[in-house]
């Protein structure tokens, strides 16, 4: 029951990611560079998560260093 919940609630979150992601492209490019980072980040936290499929709730879902620079680098880039 409990996965399923949380599906219900990523699904949500996803529509939210890309509603974000609409209102981040209207404003200005690099005074928004920050948000767009933590936005990749916890978009590909939640990912992640979907991906699991919310079995695993032990060990924490994490990012390393690489992949939070590899989003940061791109969201500058980009």
């Amino acid at each position: 029951a409990l996965p399923q919940v949380c599906l219900e609630v990523a699904r949500a979150a996803e529509l939210r990611f890309a509603e974000a992601g609409e209102a981040l492209r209207r404003l200005p490019r690099r005074r928004m560079t920050p948000a767009r980072i933590i936005e990749g980040i916890y978009h590909r936290l939640l990912a992640r998560l979907m991906a699991l499929g919310f079995r695993r709730l032990e060990p924490k879902v994490r990012l390393t260093k690489g992949e939070k620079l590899r989003i940061a680098l791109a969201r500058v880039l980009w």
